[in-house]
């Protein structure tokens, strides 16, 4: 059987990251994580509070009654991979993709991501061939953002960048990215959508708590990036760059291509940079989307938009994460053989390329 490969696994920063990783001219300037009046560990940056911190409890089917330890050990991931039958894990971070968002002052959210990336790194080292870096980039400073990727994918051998679709509060299409974009494209790695970006509308209705947040987020902000691919036109501008859009599952999918269409087939002079129908770029190649193995809707998903679209996401350590997700999906009878195959890996080959062509571990 070939490779499972997980395209949405999660690091959690070490305390001490920044001490140990980043210029020590910012010393003083660290996010700092701190537990509020709630009991909450968040993070303290330029005087300000993030709405999220470190997560607590186990995923769910774990056998652990606390936080997986590999999500800051990479030997202990390995053990965890090794059970849950995970041969390669792209990983995305913690805090620091929103950091990279939030931080103002520019200079400080490149030393935090230079400093993060650098501690990924060392993380992957235990075993290079199966913990696979995503870059993460200080969006307020784009020439710097270009360097940072050249230096993550040529120096760390990390295989994509990890996109908040609402960074700098622009559209993912607004042509700022542009030299991210036509940088990604080169180096022939993919652009991964997760949430993270610092304004997400409506959260603010519940006070930015947790759980509403969460539930209302990921779903948002990849229906907006996929929007704004689509109707800005990404994949005509780079036609050789891979999108893939995560953490959210793939049951709004559908829905979504098909509202999308609809208003394209009666407003297509608006988008004029969109040069394809909805259903063209699904079907291109460049469009990725992780599913989760418990939907119940994933067949529809599948009849509708294709198997060669889905990829298998563990969203390990998370609370909400399925600690049995490879099983569930390779043991799901009502998806073809063909699809749970490309599902578990064969669609991760094509979204990341060479970078993930190892052979199965177990």
């Amino acid at each position: 059987m070939n490779s499972v490969i997980d395209s949405d696994g999660h690091v959690f920063e070490i305390d001490d990251l920044w001490e140990n990783y980043a210029d020590p001219a910012y010393r003083d300037r660290w996010p700092k994580l701190i537990t509020d009046s709630k009991g909450r560990q968040i993070y303290l940056f330029e005087g300000r509070y993030s709405h999220t911190g470190r997560e607590v409890g186990p995923p769910e089917g774990s056998s652990a009654g606390r936080q997986r330890e590999g999500a800051s050990n990479p030997r202990s991931r390995l053990a965890d991979m090794d059970i849950q039958g995970i041969d390669i894990a792209a990983l995305f971070p913690g805090f620091s993709l929103r950091a990279c968002g939030w931080i103002e002052d520019p200079d400080l959210a490149c030393a935090i991501a230079r400093a993060y990336n650098n501690w990924l790194h060392a993380y992957c080292q235990s075993a290079p061939e199966r913990l696979k870096g995503l870059v993460v980039l200080p969006f307020q400073d784009m020439q710097e953002s270009v360097h940072e990727l050249r230096r993550a994918v040529n120096e760390l051998g990390f295989i994509g960048v990890a996109f908040p679709p609402g960074a700098m509060n622009k559209s993912m299409a607004d042509e700022y990215f542009y030299p991210i974009f036509a940088t990604a494209q080169e180096l022939n790695v993919p652009i991964l959508c997760h949430a993270g970006s610092l304004k997400i509308p409506g959260v603010e209705r519940f006070n930015y708590q947790y759980l509403p947040t969460h539930t209302l987020s990921h779903p948002y902000e990849q229906m907006v990036g996929l929007m704004c691919t689509m109707y800005g036109g990404l994949p005509d501008e780079f036609p050789k760059l891979r999108f893939a859009y995560v953490e959210a599952g793939a049951g709004w999918l559908p829905f979504w291509i098909e509202r999308i269409t609809e208003h394209y087939e009666r407003r297509a002079r608006e988008v004029p940079k969109m040069k394809r129908a909805p259903r063209e770029y699904l079907q291109s190649g460049q469009i990725f989307v992780t599913c989760e193995p418990d939907e119940s809707t994933l067949e529809a998903v599948v009849q509708l938009c294709g198997e060669d679209v889905l990829l298998y996401a563990s969203d390990y350590p998370h609370w909400d994460s399925n600690f049995d997700s490879v099983n569930a999906i390779r043991t799901r009878a009502a998806l073809s053989e063909s699809a749970r195959e490309k599902i578990l890996g064969g669609n991760a080959r094509r979204l990341f390329g060479p970078l993930v062509q190892a052979p199965a571990i177990g």
